[in-house]
Formats: C-alpha cells, structure tokens, sequence
C-alpha cells in the first residue's frame, strides 16, 4: 500500500500507535471472542448484574473492553452480520437478545489511572459510534445513572486509604449514602449502574490506596461471574516468560535450574545500567517505544527542582518522568525514567527495569526482602499496616514492569546478593 501511496506510514509505526493497539476493529483471540458471547448472554438472559474478566498483564482486557464499548452501543443494523456465520452466531443471538432488552444502552467506560483514561479518550473520540466522553473517571460516575458501566484496570479502583486527600472522596460516599469510611470507587460504580463489567488482575495491586482484593473476592463470592482470559496477547515470550517471572520474583527456583531462553523473547541481566541504557537507546531508533522504567527507590527530586537529578548509578545521572500524563508517548520519554504509574497499562517493544535498593535477596533464607526505608513513595508506605503487604505490592510493581515489553526486557539490578540470584536464571547481557 505504501509503494502504491495508498498509506504514508509503515508498519511498525502503525504498530505503535494507540489507535492500533486498542482499535475495535481488531480480531479478538478465541478466549476473548468466548468472552464476549458469555457477556452478552449474562447481560441479556440472567439477572446478573456484576461481571469480572480476569487476566493477567497481556490478555488482552483493555481491548476487549473497547470491543465491547462499540458492540453495545451500535445499532444492531450496522453490523451486517451474517446468521449463517457458525463462528459468531451465538454472539448474534446473544446480541440480538441484548438489544432487545437494551435498545439504547447507556454505556460508560471508567479508567481509574489518569494518563490511560486521557489515551483511551483519544482512540474513543476517532471511532465511529464512540465519543471520548464515554470515558470518564470513577469520581464522575455520580452524574448519570447507567445501563452498563465498564471497568478498565479496576485493581486500580481506590479505597477510603492514604489519598491526598479526603473530601472529595468522603463527599461522594456522602452523596450516595455510603459509609464515610467504608465506601469505595467499586461502590459508586455499582451504585450507579445496572450492570458492572470489571477487568481485573489482583497480581497488579500496587499500593493501599487499590482496594484490597478480598473485596472482590467478597463481590463474586456473592454471585458475580468470572470470566477468565489466558491467552497472551502483548508479550511475545508468552505464558512460559509470564511463568517464568512470576517464579523468579517470588523466589521458587532452585539452583541448577536452566536460564530463560527464548528465540521470541528478549531477556537479557546487565551489570552496567549505562550499557543497558544504550542499547535501549539503539532500539528505539529501529522500533521506537523502547523505554528505561524503575521501581521507587529514589526520591523524585527534579519534581520542584526541574535541574536536580533523581538516579545516579556508576556516574550515570537520570530524571524521573517529567510529565505524568501519557509519559510513554511524550517527547523526552526516551532519555528518562518511568515508574509504575506512568507504565501501567501500556504496551513498550522493549523497556529497561531498574531494580533499585528496596527490593534484595537474602542468600542464607533464599527469600526476597523488601527495605522499607530505600521505598520513596512515601503515602503509599503510610498507609500500609498488615505485615507483607508492601512486599507484595513491591514484588507486583515489579512483574507489571516486566511484563511491559513486546519484544524484550533487559534488566539492572542494584543490590549486588539480587543480582547474583537473578543472574542464574537470566542470560548476561555480554552472552548475548
């Protein structure tokens, strides 16, 4: 198409690009197609009102869900659909039943994190049938009453602990008539809609401000549906690196067990982070979205002092993201680094993880510890009380953060006893 100048743009920036990535248009994998005949059918025929699509990093949720937002809300003689079609036949019927109990649905999409709700306004407001201001923030759910209300990243829903601050918070627990201290973002959404479709992955909790997860385990405990995605969709290492991660960081491997090798994936233990700082570098001019994130473990000082440094490693001197919103498409990304809340949620061809001082390895129990003192993000450690729980929301920043390339993570690591266990699973760079 190109050669014939029918397309200006090749393919890997296409690739790159928000509007690819969470398109509607998109073909769904089978687990996702299953899920949205199951959806439909709950929605028409049960008196089900909460449903949960559980998956892990990769599954494919957010585009499902921007699926789903143009599946409910087209009028059903757009779709030109074709009954003899065996594959998506019961997704017609299923869709025709919703339709007729739902004609003209009212339908929000509800992203909790602020730079992902602003990207996924931007690919809403271009389709066709959607407008950007279907997505909207928990707190504004109390405007309208809704049909359907989807949750986006809904581990990112937040609890009555260690916000910034309360009023705006205790005021919409006030306006619904919900406890002051007990009410959540999960209770307005299900307060103010007749049907809650929650995308959820308890292993992405990172703070006390998330509400805890024995809080939807309460909620399908109660009846809700559970529907699950496995497929992976975004890492090209697939279910063998997510496995192999989640083992890693919670310390299950014995010595003597082989290092992750994979002709599809890059993995890959530096022992100088200007080293694995270049070659990320180098990648991105060839594919672009190529990204150095780390976890809490420096104070983000260049926040008021735009010359201070926030990193210093051997000499090499780096900033915090400058920019909260969107930081991963914003112009200076490249030559900085991202921490979790501006990385969650979206797609690197190759990022570059910093394990900093708060998270060790103690050689003689064979168990990852955390250092509470070298955590910098001082709410969050406030607000922590039961023990274990900030190693727990340590460990998930961390897994989040290596499940965020496409293509490859390279990995830093500060505390020499980590690396060390580390780099017995994982090929050195210098292998390479």
């Amino acid at each position: 198409m190109r050669q014939k100048d029918y397309a200006k743009n090749p393919i890997d920036r296409l690739d790159n690009s928000d509007f690819f990535k969470y398109s509607p248009y998109k073909s769904l994998s089978v687990d996702q197609h299953n899920s949205v005949v199951e959806i439909l059918n709950v929605m028409a025929n049960s008196t089900i009102d909460t449903i949960f699509v559980e998956g892990g990093a990769g599954t494919g949720k957010s585009v499902l869900a921007i699926y789903l937002m143009k599946l409910l809300v087209t009028e059903i003689e757009d779709y030109h659909l074709d009954e003899s079609d065996d594959v998506y036949s019961e997704q017609i019927n299923n869709l025709l039943e919703f339709k007729k109990r739902y004609p003209n649905p009212k339908v929000a999409l509800v992203v909790p994190m602020t730079s992902l709700r602003k990207t996924l306004k931007n690919v809403l407001g271009s389709v066709k049938g959607l407008k950007a201001n279907m997505v909207i923030g928990p707190s504004e759910v109390i405007k309208e009453d809704y049909d359907i209300i989807l949750v986006d990243e809904a581990h990112r829903l937040r609890q009555r602990i260690s916000l910034p601050s309360y009023t705006n918070f205790d005021m919409m627990n006030r306006e619904l008539g919900l406890d002051k201290h007990e009410g959540t973002q999960l209770d307005w959404i299900i307060k103010k809609s007749k049907h809650q479709i929650l995308f959820y992955d308890e292993t992405q909790t990172i703070k006390p401000t998330d509400i805890d997860k024995e809080r939807f385990s309460e909620l399908k405990k109660g009846g809700a549906k559970s529907i699950q995605l496995s497929s992976q969709l975004r890492v090209k290492g697939g279910s063998d690196y997510i496995e192999f991660v989640d083992n890693l960081l919670h310390a299950r491997f014995e010595n003597g067990e082989p290092k992750f090798t994979s002709k599809q994936y890059d993995l890959r233990i530096y022992d100088s982070l200007s080293e694995m700082r270049r070659d990320v570098l180098n990648l991105e001019k060839d594919h672009g979205l190529c990204r150095l994130l780390a976890g809490y473990s420096w104070p983000w000082l260049s926040k008021n002092d735009p010359n201070s440094f926030d990193i210093e490693i051997d000499g090499l001197k780096l900033k915090w993201n400058s920019v909260a919103i969107d930081w991963v498409n914003s112009a200076n990304a490249v030559n900085e680094v991202g921490c979790i809340h501006t990385s969650q949620g979206y797609d690197l061809n190759y990022a570059g993880v910093i394990f900093g001082n708060e998270i060790k390895f103690n050689p003689k129990t064979k168990e990852i510890e955390i250092d509470r003192d070298e955590y910098h993000d001082g709410p969050a450690k406030r607000g922590i009380k039961k023990p274990g729980m900030l190693k727990e929301y340590i460990i998930n920043i961390y897994k989040t953060m290596m499940l965020r390339g496409i293509k490859g993570t390279f990995i830093y690591v500060s505390n020499p006893e980590l690396r060390n266990y580390l780099q017995q699973f994982i090929l050195d760079a210098k292998e390479m």
